[in-house]
C-alpha cells in the first residue's frame, strides 16, 4: 500500500480507502474495456462475477464494500465479521431451510417477506387464513399450499411471482449443488438487484 499519494502523507485507512478506489475503478475498467475471459472453450468480455478478491484478514472488508457499493458495483462477500448476521444472508438461508422443508413455514414466511419476493404481512396472513374463494378455512394454509391456489390480494402478480420461482426452485432441490440453487434464486428473483437499489436509497 502507499503511503504517500500525490505528495501527501496517508494514514494506513486513507491508504486502505484508497486501494479500494483503485481497485473498483480497476473492475469498472475491465468491464468498460470488455477485458477478454476465457470460458467454456471461448472468449468472451470480462464480468463482474469473474473476479475474486482474497484478503488475509476482514478487518477492513466493511471499507472494500463501502467503495464497492458507491461505484455500484455488484459483489458477494463469503465469510467475513458478522457474515451470517447480515439481512441478506439470514434471507438466503431461510429460502433453503423452506425449500429443503416445505412444511417449514416459519422459514418460507421469512424468505416470501424478505426482499426476495417482497410480500407484505397482509398478504402472507391471507395466503395462511383465506383459500381462493376469500373463505377462512379451518387450519392455516400451508404457503406452498397456498401459493399455488392463492386468496384474492392486492399483490396477486407478486404471489404468482412466488409460486413460479418457488416451484421452479424446488425442482432444483437435491439436483443441483446448493450453490447452484442460490444462484439460481438469485437470478429468478433478481435479489442481488433489489439489495443493490436499497443500498443507493440508503
Amino acid at each position: 500500500l502507499p503511503n504517500k499519494v500525490n505528495d501527501e502523507t496517508l494514514s494506513a485507512g486513507d491508504a486502505r480507502a484508497w486501494e479500494a478506489r483503485r481497485l473498483a475503478e480497476r473492475l469498472q475498467a475491465l468491464q468498460r474495456e470488455q477485458f477478454p475471459v476465457w470460458a467454456d472453450g471461448a472468449y468472451r468480455p470480462f464480468q463482474f462475477g469473474d473476479a475474486a478478491i482474497l484478503f488475509r484478514a476482514t478487518t477492513n472488508l466493511p471499507l472494500y464494500e463501502a467503495q464497492f457499493q458507491a461505484a455500484g458495483l455488484p459483489y458477494l462477500t463469503v465469510g467475513g465479521r458478522g457474515y451470517y448476521d447480515r439481512s441478506e444472508i439470514q434471507d438466503l438461508m431461510a429460502l433453503l431451510a423452506g425449500l429443503y422443508n416445505p412444511a417449514d413455514d416459519l422459514n418460507l414466511a421469512t424468505a416470501l417477506r424478505s426482499p426476495l419476493f417482497s410480500l407484505n404481512d397482509e398478504t402472507l396472513y391471507r395466503l395462511r387464513w383465506r383459500d381462493s374463494a376469500g373463505e377462512r378455512p379451518r387450519e392455516p394454509r400451508p404457503f406452498l399450499t397456498a401459493l399455488a391456489d392463492p386468496p384474492p390480494t392486492d399483490q396477486r402478480e407478486a404471489v404468482a411471482h412466488a409460486a413460479t420461482v418457488l416451484a421452479e426452485l424446488g425442482r432444483l432441490v437435491r439436483r443441483v449443488d446448493v450453490w447452484q440453487l442460490l444462484r439460481s434464486a438469485l437470478d429468478l428473483t433478481g435479489y442481488e438487484a433489489a439489495m443493490l437499489l436499497a443500498d443507493r436509497a440508503g
